[in-house]
């Protein structure tokens, strides 16, 4: 089966998902960034930067 355009709907929808995981950890992120762990906070920008 083809779904067409499933990349385009895709990376949308992960973007998507990434936004709202850092609006909702903005705060802690900020306040708490060495409780994050290495991997989680090399894919989010830095606490300073948002």
């Amino acid at each position: 089966m083809r779904l067409p355009h499933y990349d385009a709907a895709n990376d949308t929808v992960m973007l998507g998902l990434a936004a709202e995981a850092l609006a909702y950890h903005h705060d802690d992120a900020r306040e708490r960034w060495q409780d994050y762990g290495r991997v989680t906070r090399a894919a989010l920008p830095c606490p300073g930067c948002c």
